[in-house]
């Protein structure tokens, strides 16, 4: 897991692999006020975004979440919540197994899970080897703004 914010340009950005400059390039270039929720292609089916609003739960109503063929690369818009994180081990509790059309395993427990407060402008990149739970509240409900660039592992190689 990277996390960082737009707000600190210089090493912290200049440092990182070319695709997530590319996925930060997309997001200062992009007016998200104008885009309504939905999916947007960046590189045709390698990488794309996803714009969404919600609201932030408490983090035993939100489950956590693993991706294999796709890394997340979040970027807060607007809002606040936490982001829990751990790193796949056996001894996670699992709700549903790894479902390849949908990229994704779901989780009850995730061992070791920490939780970063997630504020607008900062981002968050998550690999196959982190299972995250996005959306939890910080104090109380609050809706989100938040675009999601899915980047398929293959362009880091």
């Amino acid at each position: 897991m990277i996390v960082g914010s737009l707000k600190y340009k210089g090493l912290e950005i200049d440092s990182l692999h070319p695709i997530l400059k590319k996925a930060i390039k997309y997001i200062e270039e992009t007016d998200f006020s104008a885009l309504e929720n939905g999916t947007y292609q960046i590189e045709e089916g390698k990488m794309f975004a996803v714009v969404m609003n919600y609201d932030t739960k408490l983090k035993e109503e939100k489950k956590a979440e693993q991706h294999e063929k796709f890394i997340d690369f979040q970027y807060l818009i607007s809002g606040n919540e936490l982001l829990g994180s751990g790193y796949a081990d056996e001894s996670n509790e699992v709700i549903e197994e790894y479902v390849s059309e949908k990229d994704r395993a779901l989780y009850k427990i995730v061992k070791g899970e920490n939780f970063v407060n997630f504020e607008s402008g900062m981002f968050i990149v998550l690999f196959p080897t982190d299972i995250h739970r996005p959306g939890c509240l910080v104090d109380q409900p609050e809706n989100v703004r938040k675009v999601v660039i899915k980047i398929s592992i293959d362009l880091l190689k």
